[in-house]
C-alpha cells in the first residue's frame, strides 16, 4: 500500500498533489508508538534495530518503478 501511495504521489495520477500528500502528519497513535519504542530502546529493553525501522528514509522515486 505504501509503495502504491508513493508511486501515485510522485509519478502517478496524483503527482499534482504530491506536496500535500507527502507532508501529511501521522495519526497520533503512530506518533505515540514511535515514541514508546524509542523509550524502550533507550532504557535497553529493545534492541536499536527495531528503532531504526522508523528512521529508514523512503526514496523520492520508487526504485523499480517504470513510468508507463
Amino acid at each position: 500500500m505504501i509503495k502504491d501511495y508513493l508511486i501515485d504521489a510522485l509519478a502517478g495520477e496524483d503527482q499534482e498533489y504530491a506536496d500535500q500528500l507527502l507532508q501529511r502528519k501521522a495519526p497520533f497513535g503512530i506518533i505515540a508508538e514511535y515514541h514508546w519504542y524509542q523509550f524502550l530502546t533507550r532504557i535497553g529493553i529493545l534492541s536499536d534495530r527495531l528503532h531504526r525501522l522508523f528512521k529508514t528514509q523512503v526514496p523520492l522515486v520508487p526504485k523499480n518503478y517504470a513510468h508507463e
